[in-house]
């Protein structure tokens, strides 16, 4: 009995050491396999997503039917994935528009006013936008919540659920909660107003909505 102890201890830390080597390659990797949390939030017409591989960009775009893409983070000319995106737009003559959120989804609130408007733009186009951050986490996911409240007037407290507090996975696989671990949702609560009004100066709604909506972090 005893001596069938040490295969045992043996074999259960080899097993254990291939269960890590598996996560690391996957943690490393499963990125170039699958696009970076790719949502659809309205299929046929608005997804939102992390920063897509240079290996999957071309294939995202011509998949979805892509006519604009819309990147909340500042292009990084030594970055590859934000090379080979530009290059895929450039190569299908699509529409490019990009501005700079800081990663915890806050910064100037005319960015968002810019991202939400090239969203209403590639609507009354007939188009499909897509619409992305690093992470597909804090920035993507305020963009399409504030679309959903301020331009289609959709209830806050489900938006909020659906956008913002969508859980994407435990212990950091698939990336945190990103309202409970941010400064989101204070930051869009704060600034609804002004964004609201500036869309009414865009074009992009008729009114800014009274009361102006804000998101509740439950």
């Amino acid at each position: 009995m005893f001596s069938r102890m040490p295969n045992r201890i043996l074999l259960l830390g080899l097993t254990v050491a291939v269960m890590a080597a598996v996560a690391l390659v996957w943690t490393r990797f499963r990125y170039d396999v699958f696009p970076k949390r790719l949502v659809a939030v309205e299929e046929g017409f608005l997804y939102r997503s992390g920063q897509i591989s240079a290996r999957l960009i071309g294939g995202v775009i011509d998949d979805k039917g892509i006519d604009t893409v819309i990147s909340l983070v500042g292009f990084d000319p030594e970055r590859p994935d934000h090379v080979a995106e530009k290059a895929a737009i450039e190569q299908r003559g699509l529409r490019f528009v990009n501005v700079n959120l800081r990663g915890n989804g806050t910064g100037d609130p005319e960015d968002y006013v810019t991202a939400l408007k090239a969203v209403h733009e590639t609507r009354e186009a007939g188009g499909q936008a897509l619409v992305h951050c690093a992470s597909g986490v804090r920035r993507a996911a305020g963009a399409t919540a504030l679309y959903r409240v301020l331009v289609q007037g959709e209830d806050p407290d489900r938006i909020f659920e659906e956008e913002l507090d969508r859980f994407v996975g435990p212990l950091g696989l698939w990336g945190p909660r990103s309202a409970t671990e941010s400064q989101i949702v204070s930051y869009l609560n704060e600034n609804m107003g002004k964004i609201a009004e500036r869309l009414v100066a865009e074009g992009v709604i008729s009114a800014v909505p009274a009361p102006t909506p804000q998101f509740s972090a439950r």
